[in-house]
């Protein structure tokens, strides 16, 4: 009994040696093969339907349209209103009827930007994976070391953007799959910690993603996100995000 356990320690040893062995490099590539990331690429459109909730009262359904290369737009039913929210590029704009208007209002340049960065923190579903071609688009990629993350080994990476900005990922070291990430963001002109939890993954057509994403910042949950369904390559008019006339 005491050489089996001996035995068994030394294969567990051995397994996180081997596992802290691997390079950068080496890290990336298993995380771009193992959540099907350049089939992603290729992937022209996505649609999605979700339930959140905001702080654990209020529950509301969200839909997504996402074209190649950057238009999104996002819809949330709030009290049986609905609200609008396109990104096109470095443009978008908005419909909140909640303000008492119905009118489109563009969004300010830094709202955009701050949607983006928070985009970051969750890029397994992104055209704009830091973690493919980081080299070519100019992002600084660490290896940290390894950390654990509710129970599993994860391996820490820390990319830093043309921008500034820091995010810190942590990839599981047996699936590679981002189990969290780390980030300072800025909530309505005020500085936090801002963090990223994704589980319970599933695939779609060799696609791998986080079914529940938990948003917390400075360390308290502010949204959970369960996707209900998601479908790639639908046909989506380029219409539904230009900005509609005021009426």
């Amino acid at each position: 009994m005491k050489k089996l356990l001996v035995l068994t320690i030394g294969i567990f040893t051995l397994g996180q040696i081997l596992a802290q062995d691997l390079s950068l490099d080496e890290i990336v590539t298993k995380f771009l093969d193992a959540t099907g990331q350049e089939k992603f690429m290729k992937v022209q459109t996505v649609k999605m339907t979700a339930k959140t909730s905001q702080q654990g009262s209020m529950d509301f359904q969200i839909s997504i349209l996402a074209k190649q290369p950057r238009k999104m737009r996002q819809e949330i039913e709030v009290q049986g209103l609905s609200i609008v929210m396109v990104v096109d590029g470095e443009k978008g704009w908005t419909i909140n009827p909640m303000t008492g208007s119905n009118d489109p209002q563009d969004l300010p340049q830094e709202a955009i930007t701050e949607l983006m960065k928070e985009g970051r923190l969750e890029p397994s579903v992104s055209w704009d994976n830091p973690l493919v071609n980081w080299k070519e688009s100019g992002i600084k990629i660490d290896l940290v070391g390894q950390e654990d993350v509710d129970g599993a080994s994860a391996y820490h990476l820390r990319a830093t953007y043309e921008d500034g900005q820091v995010v810190n990922y942590f990839l599981d070291s047996s699936t590679f799959y981002i189990l969290k990430s780390k980030s300072r963001t800025l909530v309505q002109g005020q500085e936090m910690d801002a963090e990223v939890q994704c589980t319970d993954f599933m695939g779609i057509d060799g696609i791998i993603m986080p079914k529940k994403i938990t948003m917390l910042f400075n360390g308290q949950i502010l949204q959970v996100m369960t996707i209900d369904t998601i479908e790639f390559n639908v046909p989506v008019d380029d219409s539904i995000f230009e900005k509609p006339v005021a009426k």
